[in-house]
């Protein structure tokens, strides 16, 4: 199959698309494919492909928004091998749990059997990486929550999963160590990077809030200029 920089937002020939690669996956799984998860694969798809880096994507709990990023996070790596994708959460059990899934996941959807990677060291469940074209320090997908040391990581892209949950944005001084941290995120990422964060809101004062709050002396939201989808619950 070949291959193209993911970052480019070039499709791959011979690569499904990310709404194809999801149907399969149900398809060996047993499952349907419901059409809110159609909805948001599509979004993602064509945000990718229409060269978008930053995303943010909020639905309603149960909605299977981190199970989909997974399979989004999958479906990358097939693309580009040698992506590196870190994922940061509201704690690291969260964030293992998406890269565990991910793994699990490789291991078994019919498309990323390339992936696997013969180096059973490199391939735990807070961190793995598939089998890919450069000798790079960092795995292809690591978990780490938002409260920690990133100092000398790098990535292509950074999945923020919930890292707005309750233990971090009950008190203005959490929002803003919150803030803070989503910040400091941005040295790691390369340039031209993807930033996806997916969550449900916790607080007024929230960070995927679309106009400026006074919790914060920020003068805009700080994801203002991302792009968005949102799902709310209908009934």
């Amino acid at each position: 199959m070949a291959s193209s920089r993911g970052s480019s937002g070039v499709d791959v020939q011979g690569c499904a698309t990310f709404p194809e690669f999801v149907w399969i996956w149900n398809r060996t799984q047993g499952l349907a494919t419901p059409s809110i998860h159609l909805r948001m694969s599509r979004w993602l798809h064509e945000r990718w492909i229409g060269g978008d880096r930053e995303l943010v994507l909020l639905a309603f709990r149960s909605s299977g928004k981190s199970t989909l990023t997974g399979l989004f996070c999958a479906w990358l790596l097939l693309r580009d091998p040698d992506l590196r994708i870190l994922v940061l959460a509201g704690d690291f059990p969260l964030a293992k749990k998406m890269v565990r899934n991910v793994r699990r996941l490789i291991e078994a959807h019919p498309l990323t059997r390339p992936l696997w990677s013969a180096r059973p060291e490199v391939w735990a469940a807070d961190q793995f990486t598939v089998a890919r074209h450069l000798e790079l320090r960092d795995p292809s997908m690591l978990a780490k929550s938002i409260s920690a040391n990133i100092t000398g990581l790098r990535a292509d892209a950074i999945i923020f999963d919930d890292v707005e949950v309750p233990s971090t944005c009950d008190s203005a001084c959490k929002r803003d160590a919150l803030r803070e941290r989503i910040g400091e995120a941005e040295y790691v990422l390369t340039p031209n990077g993807l930033k996806l964060f997916i969550g449900t809101p916790h607080s007024y004062y929230s960070i995927y809030s679309t106009e400026r709050r006074d919790d914060s002396d920020q003068d805009k939201p700080i994801l203002e200029s991302y792009k968005r989808l949102e799902v709310p619950i209908l009934d």
